[in-house]
């Protein structure tokens, strides 16, 4: 993240000075970009490379502060089309107004990292944007819509006195504009019900209550009922749990040979049909199941290199001393040699693991997963970009680290 931070300083004092060829360096002597950025509700430009389209919103929080907050929504044809996710509400942000910029931070974002964002003001009226969470950014040419913003999110408000919280969840809209909705207060049960929206105006119905909703001339969300009227605040949209896809088929052989006191613990080689699934949000991260006795997976990371890790895996297996776990000997005893590795020539992953409890170590045992199946992923496209997947790892196959 320093890393980022000094990237996007730079870009604020040396690029975004001009944010295009167009736009002048020095933009403080011969442009007036305004005292403050107006409120006002922008989206990103066509981008062919794009998944996404990005929205903008300038606007005052509930207290009246001045707030940004940005949502993606995931063009027709892609994975996450219609999809609608808040990467961004701002928590404390500057202008410039002898450069146009905006910068704001936030400790949370839809990615799960702190987030900055930076927003320059072009002559033409647009403004180009970045959002910069962790080493990665999505940037966009924004463009002022004269819409209104989505609803569909997560919105939170508090009655004058504070002493009512209330949550709105809203889901995706069909094309009459009708979808569900959830309130709840202070924490208290979800109430389920509908919402729809028609001429700019949504109308949440849940058991008695009717909240209306509609954008005031500052872009504030404000839901009114009999008794209040209550300003919305946006809320970064909650990130999808981590999955895990079959990608291969294969064979994982067990070679520990293992006897406590009580039991014949392990009798190896002993060959058992598994399966290779990857993580859909994070490319390194792998799991072989089933894995022996457990009734869990065997989790494992995977580098560019093809090196592996394996921390704490539960084998479902029962000795004298509690069950057993595998981990790879690197991680439990910092030994450099032998390595755990993935060989991409003959598709095998090698494991060097070390089989423990909490007392001590059985031993040290070279166990292997031999894939012999492809399966078709559908969602690899949208693995993290810039991380190896595994048939990116096998394309690499002069960097793997072999042991000999």
């Amino acid at each position: 993240m320093k890393y980022l931070h000094t990237l996007l300083a730079l870009c604020a004092v040396v690029l975004f000075s001009a944010c295009n060829e167009q736009e002048d360096i020095d933009r403080g002597m011969d442009h007036n970009y305004g005292t403050e950025l107006e409120v006002g509700y922008y989206t990103s430009q066509y981008d062919a490379n794009s998944k996404y389209e990005y929205n903008l919103v300038v606007t005052e929080n509930a207290k009246g502060e001045p707030t940004v907050y940005s949502y993606r929504v995931g063009k027709p044809g892609t994975s996450d089309s219609a999809v609608v996710r808040t990467t961004f509400v701002s928590e404390e942000m500057a202008y410039d107004a002898k450069t146009g910029i905006l910068s704001a931070k936030s400790s949370n974002t839809y990615y799960e990292v702190a987030g900055e964002l930076f927003i320059c003001k072009l002559q033409n009226g647009n403004m180009v944007y970045e959002l910069g969470y962790g080493e990665k950014s999505d940037k966009a040419t924004l463009a002022k819509n004269a819409a209104t913003p989505t609803v569909e999110g997560k919105w939170q408000a508090a009655n004058a006195d504070s002493s009512v919280v209330y949550n709105f969840f809203l889901s995706a809209a069909n094309a009459e504009g009708a979808g569900a909705a959830i309130v709840s207060k202070n924490g208290g049960a979800d109430e389920v019900g509908t919402y729809t929206t028609a001429h700019g105006t949504t109308t949440v119905t849940v058991g008695a209550a009717t909240y209306t909703l509609a954008f005031n001339g500052k872009f504030q969300l404000v839901a009114t009922t009999d008794a209040e009227t209550l300003v919305l605040d946006r809320v970064v949209s909650e990130p999808e749990p981590e999955q895990f896809l079959p990608i291969f088929g294969g064979i994982y052989t067990v070679n520990a040979s293992l006897i406590d006191a009580n039991n014949f613990l392990f009798g190896g080689p002993v060959p058992m049909d598994a399966v290779l699934y990857q993580s859909d949000k994070y490319a390194e991260n792998y799991a072989i199941y089933p894995f022996i006795n457990s009734n869990k997976p065997m989790y494992f990371t995977m580098d560019a290199n093809g090196l592996l890790t394996v921390v704490n895996q539960g084998t479902g297996v029962e000795s004298q001393y509690g069950e057993i776990f595998v981990s790879d000997i690197l991680s439990a005893y910092g030994e450099a040699n032998p390595q755990s590795y993935y060989d991409s020539k003959k598709a095998v992953f090698n494991f060097a693991l070390a089989y423990h409890v909490p007392a001590g170590t059985f031993g040290f045992f070279y166990d292997t997963f031999q894939l012999t199946e492809e399966y078709t992923n559908k969602k690899e496209a949208n693995f993290v970009k810039g991380q190896k997947t595994l048939r990116e790892v096998v394309k690499l196959s002069e960097n793997a680290r072999l042991m000999k």
